[in-house]
């Protein structure tokens, strides 16, 4: 892969360049072994055509640290133990490939010695071990694309890269181990950087936990068991069915790792146990009981002939019932035989002598009232005593029988004025829309921050619309709405009033 990476890697050289190389090359042949003995010869002779200075050869070839020192070229500076020279020459190819141990005479023939001339343009095939080498000392080195990638492929053709730093994230459009991202951006020279740095799919991916409580938990180990590492804990639980769960040991929202672990606390249902049989105990025995086996307990109080009063009856659920703990137990208690009691029957909707004559078939007294009321004439309307009561015999039960009409109901509705009313307002009021009520206020100042009132009369219910009209600019608005109910002698505010815009007729 490195290989194909480096194909466009090259260096060009002055026609100057060239002759010095090849006259120092001139003894050697295509692809010829250069003899360590000849490298400190060449090199010196080279660099002096060149124009460097240096103390000894040796330095450089075993340690390539004398140049830095002594160099008078500024084209030559080291990084990190490494010679770079910013020349961009073969000559200087040739000081590094030399330095860095190359041997071989195809290295500084191929490709890389190319004139600038049109006729020396064409370059001959060279190998990537070749271009790597070239690659590692020169300043033109551009960044390879690595997108697509598998991190694991990369080999030692890269060494020639700064610092790799390599982040794993979660890519959902790449597999895991794929290079998706990379900073220097492929082509860029990679001189100017320090570290080259990769984002990789796959591994150490985070999920974001979601909100288990309340899901199956067969259906979140589906879902979720290739994430993370589920343990689960089985409680009894009374406002959980059975499998879902109600407890999550950390918080929905979390970015964690995958694989990470998280406790779920899975409900196995409502804990049951049987209802003890209290009936015939005291009350605050069978009460206590109940509580002791785990039960809430309602208290509710029956008239019965065969139990005495005070004494526990039975519960619901019935005794020997498998029943929720905490679950509410109904705890019925007698109140004692019903002998003299009845319950009153529901005599509204009838008439008159239909209504008497139910009262007195369960031995109770009829009282009428006469009660004006637009309709159901003759009719039962209401009863003091709402049906079921249990009372004692022959109590005196009120009816109230409608007269079919009624009289109207007067009544005087408070309407607030803001503050900083001024001028003179005429008030009417609307009923279905007709004008039924009016009145003038001769001065806004009088009632302002106050209130006025409106004196109105009717029955049963209806609406009336509130409008001002200002006398002075003409200008009108609806105020105010109220809900009228005659028989309940009330008048209620609808909505807010438009203070806005009855001071906006002021204008």
């Amino acid at each position: 892969m490195m290989k194909n990476r480096l194909k466009n890697l090259g260096f060009r050289a002055s026609d100057s360049d060239a002759d010095i190389l090849r006259d120092e090359f001139a003894d050697f042949g295509k692809d010829a072994q250069i003899p360590d003995d000849a490298k400190e010869r060449i090199l010196s002779s080279v660099m002096g055509k060149a124009g460097f200075k240096m103390n000894n050869t040796n330095g450089i070839i075993k340690g390539h640290k004398n140049i830095p020192e002594n160099k008078t070229d500024k084209n030559i500076t080291t990084s990190n133990g490494k010679l770079r020279l910013h020349r961009g020459g073969a000559i200087a190819a040739c000081i590094a490939v030399l330095a860095a141990g190359a041997v071989t005479s195809t290295m500084l023939f191929g490709k890389k010695i190319n004139t600038d001339s049109p006729a020396s343009s064409k370059t001959e095939n060279t190998s990537a071990d070749e271009k790597t080498t070239s690659a590692e000392n020169d300043d033109n080195v551009t960044m390879p694309d690595l997108i697509g990638e598998n991190i694991d492929s990369l080999d030692q053709d890269y060494d020639y890269l700064p610092e790799v730093v390599i982040a794993y994230e979660n890519n959902p459009d790449y597999d895991d181990g794929i290079i998706f991202w990379q900073s220097p951006e492929p082509g860029e020279p990679i001189n100017s950087y320090d570290k080259v740095i990769l984002r990789v799919s796959g591994r150490n991916n985070t999920v974001v936990l979601p909100n288990l409580v309340g899901k199956n938990i067969d259906q979140v180990q589906q879902d979720w068991g290739d994430k993370l590492n589920i343990e689960v804990q089985d409680e009894y639980n009374n406002d959980y069915e059975e499998g879902i769960i109600f407890w999550q040991s950390q918080t929905a929202g979390k970015n964690v790792k995958e694989g990470c672990t998280i406790t779920l606390k899975v409900s196995r249902g409502k804990q049951l146990t049987v209802i003890p049989d209290v009936s015939g105990s005291e009350s605050e025995v069978a009460e206590s009981e109940l509580r002791a086996a785990g039960f809430t307990v309602v208290l509710r109080s029956k008239y019965d002939d065969n139990v005495a009063e005070g004494i526990a009856i039975g519960t619901e659920p019935a005794a020997g019932t498998e029943f929720a703990l905490e679950g509410a137990v109904t705890l019925y208690i007698s109140k004692g035989p019903l002998d003299n009691k009845v319950k009153v029957p529901n005599v509204v909707g009838l008439n008159k002598e239909s209504a008497i004559k139910l009262l007195e078939e369960n031995d109770l007294k009829a009282k009428v009232v006469d009660l004006p009321h637009d309709g159901d004439k003759g009719m039962v309307i209401d009863q003091d005593f709402e049906s079921d009561r249990i009372v004692e015999k022959d109590s005196e039960i009120r009816i109230y029988i409608s007269t079919g009409v009624s009289d109207p109901v007067d009544l005087t509705i408070s309407i607030p004025m803001p503050d900083g009313l001024s001028g003179e307002f005429t008030l009417d009021g609307y009923v279905n829309g007709n004008r039924r009520y009016t009145q003038t206020i001769s001065n806004g100042e009088t009632v302002a921050g106050g209130a006025i009132t409106m004196d109105i009369s009717g029955k049963k219910t209806e609406t009336i619309t509130v409008s001002l009209t200002n006398e002075s600019t003409g200008k009108s608005v609806n105020y105010a709405e109220f809900f009228v109910d005659y028989d309940k002698k009330t008048a209620e505010l609808n909505g807010s009033l438009n203070i806005d815009g009855l001071l906006a007729t002021m204008k």
